[in-house]
Formats: structure tokens, sequence, C-alpha cells
């Protein structure tokens, strides 16, 4: 069988053919609940009309009139925060002051770190430039000390002192190269 539109129909309820149950419950409607909240809440404030400084706004909205969900937010900024709760908590003033003192010793602790690490990075230039000047100073002596023994030599002697020098390294096996294959020749100083 094909509805109206052309597609099949899979199937077909008729409430003429069979038994069906059917169960309804009936209630009060949005409206309704919402202008029986509206009454219990002014009932209460008759009773308790502190309760109107505390919880005004949440009853202003639940009525139903023109604006007054305007007066709602008006005398919701007029309830203590303490009441509101967590969505509008605001911190003591003790608990903000301290926060700001804490606040304001943490900078300075990190301007301290800064400078003493700038102090630091000083002190480290001034080492290695006086350990630069020390080497310089060293080399000298030993440029010096070189020049005042070679000048007290006889070229005969300086000639002696580096064919002994150089007789000591080639027999020390702990200074010497190891030597390569085919490189085998022989020293001889003899000549010098």
């Amino acid at each position: 069988m094909t509805g109206p539109d052309g597609k099949a129909v899979g199937k077909i309820y008729n409430p003429a053919i069979g038994k069906y149950d059917v169960a309804i419950t009936a209630g009060a409607s949005y409206a309704t609940k919402r202008q029986e909240a509206a009454e219990s809440m002014l009932a209460l404030t008759q009773v308790y009309p502190q309760l109107m400084q505390l919880a005004g706004d949440l009853m202003v909205k639940n009525l139903d009139w023109p604006g007054a969900d305007v007066l709602a937010d008006r005398l919701k900024r007029t309830v203590p925060p303490e009441i509101l709760g967590e969505e509008n908590e605001a911190l003591p003033p003790q608990v903000e002051q301290v926060m700001n003192q804490a606040s304001n010793t943490i900078e300075q602790l990190q301007q301290q770190v800064g400078m003493l690490q700038q102090a630091l990075l000083d002190k480290q230039r001034e080492q290695a430039i006086d350990q630069q000047e020390a080497d310089v100073k060293a080399f000298d002596a030993e440029t010096k000390r070189i020049k005042e023994t070679s000048q007290m030599m006889t070229p005969q002697q300086i000639q002696a002192m580096i064919v002994e020098t150089i007789k000591g390294l080639s027999t020390s096996p702990d200074i010497s190269p190891a030597p390569k294959a085919g490189a085998n020749l022989p020293l001889d100083f003899s000549g010098l």
C-alpha cells in the first residue's frame, strides 16, 4: 500500500480495529505552576519580611508581569554577596590586602633575583678577564725567560739543548707516536 506522498507504508494503525490502552495524567501548566510559586513566595514574605531582602530577586523573577526580569536584576544587586554564594563571591578586604602584599613581595623578589643573576654574570665575566690576563702574564714571563736564557747561551749550547730534547723525545715511548709501517727511518743527529 502507498501513502498520499507515493511512498510505501509499512504499518497501518487503525483505531477502529483492535483494542488500545491510553493513560493520561493532567497537571498544572507551566504558567499555573509559576503563579502558584509566586503566590507561595508572597505569602512567605508576609510571614518573614526579611526574606524580601535576601531572596527578593528570585521572587520577582517568578512574577508574571512585564519588567519583572529587570526589577529582579536590580534587586539582585542589593542582595549581600555572602548571601548570593559562589556566583558573585567577593573576597574579604583583609584577604585582598594579604594577596596584594604577597603579589608585591613576589614582584620585589623577582627583581632581586634578576639583579643577582646579572651580578653573577658580571662576576663570571670579571673572572674570565682575570684568567685571560693571568694567562697573558704567564706567557709573557715564559717568553722573557726563554729570551734571557737564550742570550746567555752560545749557539752551540742552544743546538746541543735542542738535540738532547729531540733525542729524549725519540727514545721515550710515552711521548713519541707509534711508528707507521714503512716509516722506520733511523735518526742520526751526529752531524749536528
